[in-house]
């Protein structure tokens, strides 16, 4: 039983951290949770969807996220937009995400119906300790099968305990992605600091974790909050 993931220091001031650690197995999504990736599904009978979000009305929750990200200087636009804007395109254009693994649809599900921007890594190949702070001057990483890299300028980062950066709001690095043999995951929320996303992260964690319950077979499951503050 690995001990809950050892953060170094405090996130930049801007960033409320949910962070979610558990065993669990990799796999097809079963239909149940492609369902939660389709148009009309919000939650289930057995999980409803706790968050209330609308994405309609979303606007105010995407520009904090936004704001969030500008602290390093980084620019969270175009292709470089938070993961959960790119979902929500996504989805209003194809009325449905396409299942991928359901270690990944289960973070697409929280990210998409919160409107945070969320990583899910592979727990046995993120280097502990870690420390979430702004990338360094010309660093970047490969983020698909295809070899393209994103420039990390500016822009918040999960790094290894080595210093090398592996996720981040935007895209997540091929470094630590989870995949089919995954058994031990790490899991982050990324939201602003300012009332009242913290208190819809950890809304978020509680609906992550019966997630990853139902659908992936989670025990062990461990989820915190971090603030500049809380550390």
């Amino acid at each position: 039983n690995p001990p809950m993931l050892h953060i170094l220091a405090p996130p930049p001031p801007p960033l409320c951290l949910g962070v979610i650690e558990a065993k669990v197995q990799a796999g097809p999504s079963p239909e149940g949770l492609c369902r939660l990736l389709s148009s009309s599904s919000l939650g289930t009978d057995s999980i409803p969807q706790p968050l209330g979000f609308d994405r309609e009305s979303a606007g105010p929750l995407y520009t904090a996220v936004r704001t969030m990200l500008r602290h390093g200087g980084y620019k969270p636009a175009g292709r470089g937009k938070p993961a959960s804007e790119y979902l929500a395109r996504v989805f209003e254009t194809e009325s449905a995400l396409n299942p991928i693994l359901n270690l990944v649809d289960v973070n697409n599900v929280i990210s998409l119906h919160s409107g945070f921007p969320a990583s899910i890594l592979d727990g046995d190949l993120l280097l502990d300790p870690v420390e979430v702070c702004i990338a360094k001057t010309s660093s970047s990483y490969v983020f698909n099968t295809s070899g393209q890299e994103i420039q990390l300028d500016g822009l918040l980062c999960v790094h290894h305990q080595d210093g090398t950066p592996c996720a981040n709001p935007v895209k997540d690095s091929m470094l630590t992605k989870v995949h089919e043999n995954s058994r031990h995951i790490v899991a982050f929320i990324y939201g602003p600091r300012e009332d009242p996303f913290p208190e819809r992260i950890e809304l978020s964690l509680q609906w992550y974790s019966a997630l990853l319950s139902t659908f992936c077979a989670a025990s062990e499951i461990e989820t915190t909050v971090i603030t500049n503050d809380s550390l």
